[in-house]
């Protein structure tokens, strides 16, 4: 198969879940690729807007074939089976590529090529009140009692991140842990949005505290309008009465992860570290389907593991490398160019995590803290 030459050609995804569709979405456009076209089977789906491309049926594939011109698909559903099913009925098609994500990533080495940045994400807090079995940030590992972002390391880091990348940010996501066990979470929409007004601002919280949160925070989502991305889980929670109320108030609201919809389960996905390392750290790094930027305390990580990898390492009593060595400072880089450089590297880290060995999706289910959720 002849891959794409040039990444100012235009591609179309295949598959609008919503986790699923920003894992891609996010490396393929920060490595500088037009996203033309959205497509899913869903009807509920059509006509809605990511990022201001408006979600189609199948059917609109027609229009490229009609131009008789090679063009690229690239499946972002990871579930083998269904894969195998939208590869069947793809087959079709006369002048598409068709790739997966995976296939994709490590035909054009997108990691590698990083121009801009599609998302960056902050923790407001590291700790949790759910403990995910398998937590892809570690939180269940982290002190309960411990950090906290501070609104003044938020504005600095805000003010220089601003400054090199002219505010070319797509989406800033504030997370965790939870977010909302910040006794401040309100005033960090504000921060953002003050050095990022074009950016869309996302949190992400499980929802389970949203009931005692106090007016203000409502009011700072409906200012910098907010999008509040609910994971949904598996426990005894009114999830519909909670958007039903968020929505009354004029806030966005959205279901995050893959495995969110009522018809289906929650599962999580191990990270696939091995202790002894001493593995093709370029490769791996070449391989990795979970790049996600992450800014803490001053420094750019290109994924959640090389950030938080401290958390696992001081409870289990390990000494994998990070995280300072995994990542960059954004107050020392001059400029953009010298910080999407330095990014798009392979980081010690990568020696650890198989990226092309994920452990299995198992149901949701509280964390044991057993060292054999996150390693193979």
């Amino acid at each position: 198969m002849e891959y794409i030459k040039s990444e100012t050609e235009a591609v179309i995804l295949y598959g609008a879940g919503t986790q699923n569709l920003r894992m891609a979405f996010q490396p393929i456009t920060s490595a500088g690729f037009h996203v033309a076209a959205i497509i899913d089977k869903d009807e509920k789906k059509r006509g809605k807007l990511f990022y201001g491309i408006r979600i189609a049926l199948p059917e609109e594939l027609q229009k490229y074939e009609n131009k008789k011109k090679r063009y690229q698909i690239i499946i972002t559903v990871r579930t083998e089976e269904t894969v195998s099913e939208i590869k069947k009925e793809l087959s079709e098609l006369k002048h598409a590529e068709v790739f997966t994500f995976q296939e994709f990533i490590e035909a054009k080495k997108l990691n590698s090529k990083v121009k801009r940045f599609a998302c960056i994400m902050f923790h407001l807090v590291d700790h949790c009140n759910m403990s995910c079995v398998r937590c892809s940030h570690f939180s269940p590992l982290a002190p309960k009692d411990g950090f906290y972002l501070k609104e003044e390391d938020f504005v600095k880091d805000c003010r220089r991140l601003a400054e090199l990348t002219s505010g070319d940010i797509d989406e800033i996501q504030l997370s965790g842990g939870e977010p909302t066990l910040h006794p401040r979470a309100y005033s960090f929409p504000y921060i953002a949005k003050r050095y990022f007004p074009r950016t869309k601002i996302i949190m992400i919280t499980n929802a389970t505290k949203i009931k005692d949160m106090q007016e203000e925070f409502f009011q700072s989502c409906v200012d910098n309008d907010v999008e509040l991305w609910i994971s949904r889980y598996p426990i005894n929670i009114d999830y519909h009465n909670i958007v039903d109320s968020l929505r009354e108030k004029g806030i966005r609201v959205t279901f995050g992860n893959t495995g969110n919809s009522e018809d289906k389960p929650k599962e999580m996905w191990g990270l696939p570290m091995r202790l002894e390392g001493g593995m093709d750290k370029q490769h791996n790094f070449d391989c990795c389907l979970c790049m996600q930027y992450v800014l803490r305390e001053g420094v750019l990580y290109p994924c959640a593991n090389s950030a938080y990898i401290d958390l696992f390492n001081n409870y289990f009593k390990k000494g994998l490398p990070g995280p300072r060595e995994n990542g960059v400072d954004i107050h020392q880089v001059k400029n953009m160019e010298e910080l999407t450089q330095k990014i798009s590297r392979a980081v010690p880290l990568c020696e650890f995590c198989d990226a092309q060995n994920r452990l299995p999706g198992i149901p949701w289910c509280v964390s044991k803290k057993e060292i054999g959720e996150w390693i193979i």
